[in-house]
């Protein structure tokens, strides 16, 4: 699910970053070249101004999305990972020894009351837990936990999730791109408790979902709640990974309309830049 979706994301994104791009500079130059030729007023008699003027706020935005979402991923991650030092304690051999049993290559454990686990790491990925974790679960429930989250590290997940929030920016004014970024994550967690069911089955991995019931914020994807519970008990129930949830009627028409507009704003500045008296498309 979460690989199809993530396909489809960048894919959005490729498209759209073309079709945009493509016109960007020529479309500036253009413009100036207008005004410079018949002055400002051009911009109002113009048909195919208003929509050329629109493609440049869009692009304008688009550029704005990325670098804010660049931003507070590298803030937040930069955060997470001081505290994470401050409070970071001995991994007891034990825990070592079972974290390298189920695929873990990195481990860190920090001091905290609440128990959790989650994996960080965008080159080299390692899991991190908490001591409350190590307290509160049973060697089975710990050994499910600890799959989830080397299977999590295998697939360089904390990678994908970034990917996805990056595609999400360019393409932020279709709502099928938000859509597509929640199934990546969705996947994630769905692929890591089914790596942990084949090793340990459904019970273990069901116990610490529950005892796990508090979503906390992490940098890279959590065993707990949060958004992605009802399809992860689906799957325990069923044994089968669920249907992709389907976009809703409302953002299917959202997206239909988005897409109208973005022809008509690049058909728009086709035209200005091809009308324009030199035209770098002429």
């Amino acid at each position: 699910m979460d690989t199809r979706a993530l396909t489809t994301l960048l894919a959005l994104g490729a498209l759209t970053s073309a079709a945009i791009s493509l016109l960007t500079c020529c479309l500036v130059m253009a413009l100036l070249e207008l005004v410079r030729a018949h002055g400002a007023a051009v911009l109002v008699r113009d048909p195919a101004a208003p929509g050329a003027l629109a493609l440049l706020g869009l692009i304008a935005g688009r550029t704005a999305m990325t670098a804010r979402a660049l931003l507070r991923a590298w803030r937040f991650r930069r955060r997470c990972r001081r505290d994470l030092r401050h409070r970071e304690v001995t991994v007891p051999t034990g825990l070592r020894r079972l974290a390298a049993d189920v695929g873990i290559r990195r481990l860190q454990m920090v001091a905290d009351g609440i128990a959790a686990a989650f994996t960080v790491g965008l080159a080299r990925p390692r899991v991190v837990v908490t001591t409350a974790l190590l307290a509160e679960l049973k060697q089975t429930e710990l050994a499910a936990v600890l799959r989830h989250e080397a299977e999590h590290a295998r697939r360089r997940d904390p990678l994908r999730l970034l990917v996805s929030q990056v595609a999400h920016a360019w393409t932020y004014f279709l709502p099928l791109a938000r859509h597509l970024r929640r199934q990546v994550a969705l996947g994630a967690e769905l692929a890591a408790d089914r790596a942990a069911i084949r090793h340990h089955g459904r019970r273990p991995v069901a116990a610490a979902l529950v005892q796990l019931t508090v979503d906390v914020p992490s940098p890279g994807p959590a065993f707990g709640a949060g958004p992605t519970l009802t399809a992860r008990v689906r799957q325990l129930e069923t044994g089968t990974e669920p249907p992709a949830p389907r976009i809703g009627q409302r953002d299917r028409a959202l997206t239909a309309a988005a897409t109208l507009a973005l022809a008509w704003m690049v058909l728009s500045a086709t035209v200005v830049t091809l009308t324009a008296p030199a035209s770098c498309l002429a």
